[in-house]
C-alpha cells in the first residue's frame, strides 16, 4: 500500500507543478519561482497535503500563495482529470517555509560559533 501512495504522491506532485507553471494564467504568478516540494497523501487516498515553496519577498510570497489558494478548486479539478484514479484525493495547499527555517537555524549555529 505504501508503494501505491508514493506513486500517487509523485504523480500529484508532477501534475500540480505542470498546472501551476502552465495552466494558471495570473500575472502575479507567471514567471515566479514556485515549487511543489512535497505531497503527503493519506493511506486511503482521500486527502493530500501539497507543500508549496515560493522564492520571493515575504509580502509577495503570501500574496502569491493566496492566489494559489484561490485557485485550489481549479487545481483540484486538474488533478482529478489527469490522475488515473476512481476518486481523486481532496487537496490542501500548504506554504512550506522549511528553507527559511533552515536559514534561521544556520544563522543561530553561526552565532554560537563566534
Amino acid at each position: 500500500m505504501v508503494n501505491r501512495v508514493d506513486r500517487v504522491n509523485s504523480e500529484i506532485q508532477k501534475i500540480i507543478s505542470e498546472v501551476i507553471s502552465e495552466d494558471i494564467k495570473d500575472p502575479e504568478i507567471d514567471g515566479k519561482l514556485i515549487s511543489v516540494v512535497g505531497v503527503r497523501t493519506s493511506t486511503d487516498l482521500a486527502y493530500s497535503k501539497i507543500f508549496i515553496s515560493i522564492l520571493d519577498t515575504e509580502d509577495n510570497k503570501h500574496k502569491i500563495f493566496k492566489k494559489l489558494k484561490n485557485a485550489e478548486s481549479f487545481i483540484q479539478k486538474c488533478v482529478a482529470d489527469k490522475l488515473d484514479l476512481r476518486k481523486s484525493p481532496a487537496i490542501t495547499l500548504v506554504l512550506d517555509d522549511s528553507l527559511e527555517r533552515g536559514d534561521k537555524i544556520i544563522e543561530i549555529i553561526k552565532g554560537w560559533k563566534k
